[in-house]
Protein backbone atom coordinates (compact mmCIF):
# COMPACT_ATOMS: atom_id res chain seq x y z
CA UNK A 1 0.00 0.00 0.00
CA UNK A 2 1.51 3.29 -1.08
CA UNK A 3 1.77 6.43 0.99
CA UNK A 4 -1.14 8.08 -0.77
CA UNK A 5 -3.25 5.00 -0.25
CA UNK A 6 -2.41 4.97 3.48
CA UNK A 7 -3.37 8.62 3.82
CA UNK A 8 -6.60 7.97 1.93
CA UNK A 9 -7.33 4.91 4.12
CA UNK A 10 -6.71 6.84 7.36
CA UNK A 11 -8.91 9.64 6.12
CA UNK A 12 -11.72 7.20 5.39
CA UNK A 13 -11.44 5.71 8.91
CA UNK A 14 -11.44 9.18 10.47
CA UNK A 15 -14.48 10.19 8.42
CA UNK A 16 -16.32 6.99 9.35
CA UNK A 17 -15.60 7.49 13.04
CA UNK A 18 -16.84 11.06 12.87
CA UNK A 19 -20.06 9.91 11.22
CA UNK A 20 -20.60 7.20 13.84
CA UNK A 21 -19.84 9.58 16.73
CA UNK A 22 -22.14 12.22 15.24
CA UNK A 23 -24.99 9.72 14.93
CA UNK A 24 -24.45 8.48 18.49
CA UNK A 25 -24.36 12.06 19.76
CA UNK A 26 -27.64 12.84 17.96
CA UNK A 27 -29.24 9.70 19.43
CA UNK A 28 -28.01 10.63 22.91
CA UNK A 29 -29.39 14.17 22.63
CA UNK A 30 -32.71 12.82 21.32
CA UNK A 31 -33.04 10.33 24.20
CA UNK A 32 -32.09 12.98 26.75
CA UNK A 33 -34.62 15.49 25.40
CA UNK A 34 -37.56 13.09 24.95
CA UNK A 35 -36.80 10.97 28.05
CA UNK A 36 -40.19 9.26 27.91
CA UNK A 37 -39.81 7.51 31.28
CA UNK A 38 -38.14 10.32 33.19
CA UNK A 39 -34.63 8.92 33.67
CA UNK A 40 -32.90 12.28 33.34
CA UNK A 41 -35.56 14.89 34.21
CA UNK A 42 -36.77 14.99 37.78
CA UNK A 43 -39.81 17.11 36.94
CA UNK A 44 -41.35 14.01 35.38
CA UNK A 45 -39.16 11.49 37.10
CA UNK A 46 -38.88 9.36 40.16
CA UNK A 47 -37.91 11.98 42.73
CA UNK A 48 -40.86 14.11 41.66
CA UNK A 49 -43.23 11.21 42.35
CA UNK A 50 -41.64 10.31 45.67
CA UNK A 51 -41.46 13.86 47.03
CA UNK A 52 -45.07 14.50 46.00
CA UNK A 53 -46.30 11.34 47.75
CA UNK A 54 -44.33 12.26 50.88
CA UNK A 55 -46.20 15.60 50.85
CA UNK A 56 -49.53 13.76 50.77
CA UNK A 57 -50.31 14.50 47.11
CA UNK A 58 -51.59 12.17 44.40
CA UNK A 59 -49.55 11.83 41.21
CA UNK A 60 -51.05 11.02 37.81
CA UNK A 61 -49.48 10.03 34.52
CA UNK A 62 -47.79 7.07 32.81
CA UNK A 63 -46.10 4.36 34.87
CA UNK A 64 -43.58 3.26 32.27
CA UNK A 65 -40.73 4.36 34.53
CA UNK A 66 -38.28 2.16 36.41
CA UNK A 67 -40.53 0.85 39.17
CA UNK A 68 -37.72 -0.91 41.02
CA UNK A 69 -35.69 2.29 41.22
CA UNK A 70 -38.80 4.18 42.34
CA UNK A 71 -39.29 1.74 45.23
CA UNK A 72 -35.65 2.18 46.22
CA UNK A 73 -36.11 5.95 46.42
CA UNK A 74 -39.25 5.53 48.55
CA UNK A 75 -37.50 3.24 51.05
CA UNK A 76 -34.29 5.25 51.25
CA UNK A 77 -35.89 8.71 51.44
CA UNK A 78 -39.08 8.10 53.42
CA UNK A 79 -39.30 10.87 56.06
CA UNK A 80 -40.54 8.38 58.66
CA UNK A 81 -40.17 4.61 59.23
CA UNK A 82 -42.69 2.50 57.29
CA UNK A 83 -44.28 -0.14 59.52
CA UNK A 84 -46.58 -1.95 57.07
CA UNK A 85 -45.97 -2.72 53.40
CA UNK A 86 -47.59 -4.57 50.51
CA UNK A 87 -45.28 -6.29 48.01
CA UNK A 88 -46.33 -8.15 44.90
CA UNK A 89 -47.63 -7.60 41.39
CA UNK A 90 -50.16 -5.13 39.99
CA UNK A 91 -52.89 -7.38 41.42
CA UNK A 92 -52.00 -5.95 44.82
CA UNK A 93 -51.93 -2.30 43.78
CA UNK A 94 -55.50 -1.75 44.97
CA UNK A 95 -54.73 -2.43 48.64
CA UNK A 96 -55.04 0.97 50.31
CA UNK A 97 -54.34 2.05 53.85
CA UNK A 98 -57.91 3.27 54.36
CA UNK A 99 -59.15 -0.32 53.84
CA UNK A 100 -57.11 -1.54 56.79
CA UNK A 101 -57.82 -1.16 60.48
CA UNK A 102 -54.37 0.02 61.44
CA UNK A 103 -52.56 3.05 62.78
CA UNK A 104 -49.25 1.87 61.33
CA UNK A 105 -47.44 3.85 58.66
CA UNK A 106 -48.12 2.11 55.35
CA UNK A 107 -46.82 1.90 51.78
CA UNK A 108 -47.88 -0.27 48.87
CA UNK A 109 -44.80 -1.36 46.91
CA UNK A 110 -46.64 -3.51 44.34
CA UNK A 111 -45.09 -3.44 40.87
CA UNK A 112 -46.37 -4.47 37.46
CA UNK A 113 -45.61 -8.15 36.75
CA UNK A 114 -43.47 -8.45 39.88
CA UNK A 115 -41.97 -11.85 40.58
CA UNK A 116 -41.37 -13.45 43.96
CA UNK A 117 -37.71 -12.47 43.64
CA UNK A 118 -38.62 -8.85 42.86
CA UNK A 119 -40.86 -8.73 45.93
CA UNK A 120 -38.00 -10.10 48.01
CA UNK A 121 -35.72 -7.38 46.61
CA UNK A 122 -38.08 -4.73 48.02
CA UNK A 123 -37.76 -6.27 51.47
CA UNK A 124 -34.00 -6.36 50.86
CA UNK A 125 -34.14 -2.57 50.50
CA UNK A 126 -35.55 -2.32 54.02
CA UNK A 127 -32.94 -4.75 55.27
CA UNK A 128 -30.21 -2.57 53.77
CA UNK A 129 -31.70 0.44 55.54
CA UNK A 130 -31.54 -1.47 58.82
CA UNK A 131 -35.20 -1.87 59.70
CA UNK A 132 -37.71 -4.40 58.38
CA UNK A 133 -41.42 -3.42 58.35
CA UNK A 134 -43.44 -4.79 61.27
CA UNK A 135 -46.11 -6.16 58.93
CA UNK A 136 -45.52 -7.47 55.40
CA UNK A 137 -48.47 -8.30 53.14
CA UNK A 138 -47.36 -10.65 50.35
CA UNK A 139 -49.61 -10.54 47.30
CA UNK A 140 -48.96 -13.93 45.72
CA UNK A 141 -49.83 -14.76 42.12
CA UNK A 142 -49.95 -18.45 41.10
CA UNK A 143 -47.26 -17.95 38.44
CA UNK A 144 -44.79 -16.79 41.08
CA UNK A 145 -44.41 -20.53 41.70
CA UNK A 146 -43.91 -21.42 38.05
CA UNK A 147 -40.15 -21.24 37.70
CA UNK A 148 -37.11 -19.23 38.63
CA UNK A 149 -37.99 -15.84 37.26
CA UNK A 150 -35.83 -13.57 35.14
CA UNK A 151 -34.55 -10.63 37.18
CA UNK A 152 -33.48 -8.52 34.21
CA UNK A 153 -36.38 -6.10 34.58
CA UNK A 154 -35.45 -5.47 38.22
CA UNK A 155 -31.75 -5.08 37.57
CA UNK A 156 -31.38 -1.94 39.67
CA UNK A 157 -32.58 -3.68 42.83
CA UNK A 158 -31.05 -7.13 42.28
CA UNK A 159 -28.25 -6.35 44.80
CA UNK A 160 -30.89 -6.05 47.52
CA UNK A 161 -32.35 -9.43 46.56
CA UNK A 162 -28.86 -10.87 46.93
CA UNK A 163 -28.43 -9.17 50.31
CA UNK A 164 -31.62 -10.78 51.55
CA UNK A 165 -30.59 -14.21 50.26
CA UNK A 166 -27.27 -13.92 52.10
CA UNK A 167 -29.17 -13.10 55.30
CA UNK A 168 -31.53 -16.05 54.82
CA UNK A 169 -28.97 -18.70 53.87
CA UNK A 170 -25.85 -17.33 55.57
CA UNK A 171 -23.64 -17.56 52.50
CA UNK A 172 -22.84 -15.66 49.34
CA UNK A 173 -25.10 -16.34 46.36
CA UNK A 174 -23.90 -16.27 42.76
CA UNK A 175 -26.10 -13.70 41.03
CA UNK A 176 -25.21 -11.39 38.18
CA UNK A 177 -25.16 -7.93 39.76
CA UNK A 178 -24.20 -5.88 36.72
CA UNK A 179 -25.99 -2.55 37.00
CA UNK A 180 -26.42 -0.27 34.04
CA UNK A 181 -25.64 3.38 34.44
CA UNK A 182 -28.57 5.57 33.49
CA UNK A 183 -26.28 7.29 30.99
CA UNK A 184 -26.02 4.03 29.04
CA UNK A 185 -29.67 4.60 28.16
CA UNK A 186 -28.59 7.59 26.04
CA UNK A 187 -27.38 5.20 23.33
CA UNK A 188 -29.60 2.25 24.16
CA UNK A 189 -31.54 0.98 21.12
CA UNK A 190 -34.52 -0.20 23.17
CA UNK A 191 -34.86 3.18 24.89
CA UNK A 192 -34.42 5.00 21.58
CA UNK A 193 -37.27 2.98 20.03
CA UNK A 194 -39.44 3.67 23.08
CA UNK A 195 -38.79 7.40 22.76
CA UNK A 196 -39.56 7.35 19.03
CA UNK A 197 -42.82 5.58 19.79
CA UNK A 198 -43.62 8.14 22.48
CA UNK A 199 -43.02 11.01 20.08
CA UNK A 200 -45.17 9.41 17.35
CA UNK A 201 -48.03 8.84 19.74
CA UNK A 202 -47.47 12.14 21.51
CA UNK A 203 -47.51 10.30 24.83
CA UNK A 204 -44.33 11.69 26.32
CA UNK A 205 -46.50 13.53 28.82
CA UNK A 206 -45.18 14.56 32.18
CA UNK A 207 -46.39 13.28 35.50
CA UNK A 208 -48.58 15.75 37.33
CA UNK A 209 -50.33 16.39 40.63
CA UNK A 210 -54.05 15.60 40.74
CA UNK A 211 -56.75 16.01 43.35
CA UNK A 212 -59.03 13.41 41.80
CA UNK A 213 -58.75 9.87 40.51
CA UNK A 214 -61.26 10.66 37.75
CA UNK A 215 -58.60 11.24 35.10
CA UNK A 216 -57.65 9.00 32.21
CA UNK A 217 -54.20 8.29 33.62
CA UNK A 218 -52.76 6.06 36.29
CA UNK A 219 -53.07 7.76 39.68
CA UNK A 220 -50.82 6.89 42.60
CA UNK A 221 -52.07 7.73 46.09
CA UNK A 222 -49.70 8.92 48.87
CA UNK A 223 -49.81 5.40 50.36
CA UNK A 224 -48.31 3.99 47.12
CA UNK A 225 -51.50 2.26 45.96
CA UNK A 226 -52.50 2.77 42.35
CA UNK A 227 -55.69 3.54 40.45
CA UNK A 228 -55.92 2.41 36.84
CA UNK A 229 -57.01 5.02 34.26
CA UNK A 230 -60.65 6.04 34.35
CA UNK A 231 -61.23 4.62 30.85
CA UNK A 232 -59.88 1.23 31.88
CA UNK A 233 -62.00 1.15 35.03
CA UNK A 234 -65.16 2.04 33.11
CA UNK A 235 -64.78 -0.44 30.26
CA UNK A 236 -67.04 -3.03 31.88
CA UNK A 237 -69.85 -0.63 32.76
CA UNK A 238 -69.76 0.76 29.22
CA UNK A 239 -69.79 -2.71 27.67
CA UNK A 240 -66.41 -2.34 25.95
CA UNK A 241 -64.42 -4.73 28.10
CA UNK A 242 -62.84 -7.62 26.16
CA UNK A 243 -64.79 -10.91 26.49
CA UNK A 244 -63.77 -13.42 29.14
CA UNK A 245 -62.18 -15.75 26.60
CA UNK A 246 -59.48 -13.13 26.11
CA UNK A 247 -58.83 -13.46 29.82
CA UNK A 248 -58.45 -17.20 29.42
CA UNK A 249 -55.94 -16.66 26.63
CA UNK A 250 -54.08 -14.24 28.86
CA UNK A 251 -53.94 -16.80 31.64
CA UNK A 252 -52.74 -19.37 29.13
CA UNK A 253 -49.72 -17.14 28.58
CA UNK A 254 -48.93 -17.18 32.31
CA UNK A 255 -49.74 -20.86 32.70
CA UNK A 256 -47.97 -22.31 29.65
CA UNK A 257 -45.85 -25.32 30.62
CA UNK A 258 -46.94 -24.80 34.25
CA UNK A 259 -47.41 -28.28 35.68
CA UNK A 260 -45.64 -28.25 39.04
CA UNK A 261 -45.30 -25.94 42.03
CA UNK A 262 -41.77 -24.58 42.05
CA UNK A 263 -40.03 -21.92 44.15
CA UNK A 264 -41.53 -23.48 47.30
CA UNK A 265 -38.31 -23.59 49.26
CA UNK A 266 -37.42 -20.01 48.37
CA UNK A 267 -40.87 -18.80 49.37
CA UNK A 268 -41.02 -20.75 52.63
CA UNK A 269 -37.49 -19.80 53.69
CA UNK A 270 -38.31 -16.16 52.95
CA UNK A 271 -41.46 -16.18 55.10
CA UNK A 272 -39.83 -18.10 57.96
CA UNK A 273 -36.88 -15.69 57.94
CA UNK A 274 -39.20 -12.66 58.17
CA UNK A 275 -41.06 -14.15 61.11
CA UNK A 276 -37.81 -14.93 62.91
CA UNK A 277 -36.92 -11.25 62.52
CA UNK A 278 -40.15 -10.29 64.26
CA UNK A 279 -42.17 -9.24 61.21
CA UNK A 280 -45.79 -10.33 60.89
CA UNK A 281 -46.47 -11.89 57.48
CA UNK A 282 -49.90 -11.85 55.85
CA UNK A 283 -50.57 -13.73 52.61
CA UNK A 284 -52.97 -12.14 50.13
CA UNK A 285 -54.53 -14.01 47.19
CA UNK A 286 -56.20 -11.58 44.79
CA UNK A 287 -59.28 -13.10 43.06
CA UNK A 288 -59.54 -13.78 39.33
CA UNK A 289 -62.56 -12.55 37.34
CA UNK A 290 -65.42 -15.10 37.80
CA UNK A 291 -66.03 -16.12 34.17
CA UNK A 292 -62.33 -16.47 33.46
CA UNK A 293 -61.81 -18.40 36.69
CA UNK A 294 -64.52 -20.94 35.87
CA UNK A 295 -63.11 -21.48 32.39
CA UNK A 296 -59.60 -22.19 33.63
CA UNK A 297 -60.48 -24.48 36.54
CA UNK A 298 -60.22 -27.66 34.50
CA UNK A 299 -57.51 -26.49 32.12
CA UNK A 300 -55.16 -25.06 34.76
CA UNK A 301 -55.77 -27.07 37.91
CA UNK A 302 -52.29 -26.02 39.08
CA UNK A 303 -53.81 -22.68 40.16
CA UNK A 304 -56.13 -24.43 42.60
CA UNK A 305 -53.27 -26.66 43.76
CA UNK A 306 -51.20 -23.60 44.58
CA UNK A 307 -54.00 -22.05 46.62
CA UNK A 308 -54.38 -25.31 48.56
CA UNK A 309 -50.63 -25.39 49.13
CA UNK A 310 -50.59 -21.80 50.40
CA UNK A 311 -53.54 -22.42 52.71
CA UNK A 312 -51.86 -25.50 54.14
CA UNK A 313 -48.59 -23.61 54.63
CA UNK A 314 -50.38 -20.66 56.28
CA UNK A 315 -52.25 -22.98 58.64
CA UNK A 316 -49.09 -24.90 59.54
CA UNK A 317 -47.19 -21.66 60.25
CA UNK A 318 -50.17 -19.90 61.93
CA UNK A 319 -50.06 -17.16 59.29
CA UNK A 320 -53.08 -15.10 58.33
CA UNK A 321 -54.20 -15.66 54.73
CA UNK A 322 -56.72 -13.29 53.14
CA UNK A 323 -58.46 -13.57 49.80
CA UNK A 324 -58.71 -16.41 47.29
CA UNK A 325 -58.14 -16.89 43.59
CA UNK A 326 -61.74 -18.14 43.55
CA UNK A 327 -64.03 -15.06 43.43
CA UNK A 328 -67.04 -17.05 44.67
CA UNK A 329 -65.56 -17.28 48.17
CA UNK A 330 -66.21 -13.54 48.54
CA UNK A 331 -69.33 -13.40 46.34
CA UNK A 332 -67.64 -11.29 43.69
CA UNK A 333 -69.37 -10.76 40.35
CA UNK A 334 -67.89 -9.99 36.94
CA UNK A 335 -68.96 -6.37 37.43
CA UNK A 336 -66.45 -6.15 40.31
CA UNK A 337 -63.54 -6.54 37.86
CA UNK A 338 -62.30 -4.36 35.01
CA UNK A 339 -60.28 -7.17 33.44
CA UNK A 340 -59.64 -10.86 34.08
CA UNK A 341 -56.91 -10.25 36.68
CA UNK A 342 -57.64 -6.87 38.29
CA UNK A 343 -60.56 -6.04 40.53
CA UNK A 344 -62.28 -2.73 41.07
CA UNK A 345 -62.06 -0.82 44.34
CA UNK A 346 -64.56 -3.15 46.02
CA UNK A 347 -62.35 -6.26 45.73
CA UNK A 348 -59.47 -5.38 48.06
CA UNK A 349 -61.80 -3.37 50.28
CA UNK A 350 -64.17 -6.29 50.89
CA UNK A 351 -61.32 -8.72 51.55
CA UNK A 352 -59.44 -6.52 54.01
CA UNK A 353 -62.25 -4.70 55.81
CA UNK A 354 -62.91 -5.91 59.32
CA UNK A 355 -59.45 -7.39 59.84
CA UNK A 356 -57.25 -5.89 62.51
CA UNK A 357 -53.76 -5.75 61.02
Amino acid sequence: MGRDDKIKYKGWITYSLLVVLTVLAMVAVFNYKVDSIGIFHTDKGLFFIASSLFEGKMVAGPINYNEGEFQRIIVEHSPSPIDMVVVGSSRGMGVRKRFLRTEKTFFNHSMAAATLEASMAIIGLYLAKGRLPRTIILCLDPWMFKEKNNLTKWQSIVPYYKKLLIEIYGKDIDINLNRRSKYQELINLEYTLANIKAVKKKKSKKLYITKTIEVNDFVREPDGSLHFPRGTRRERSEGTQPPAQLGVRGLEHYSKDFHAILNQRLFEDFVIYLRKQGSEVILYLSPIEPVAYERIKEKFSIIMEIENYLRHFASKQSIQLLGSYDPKKYNFQSSDFFDYLHGDEIVAKRIFEGHQL
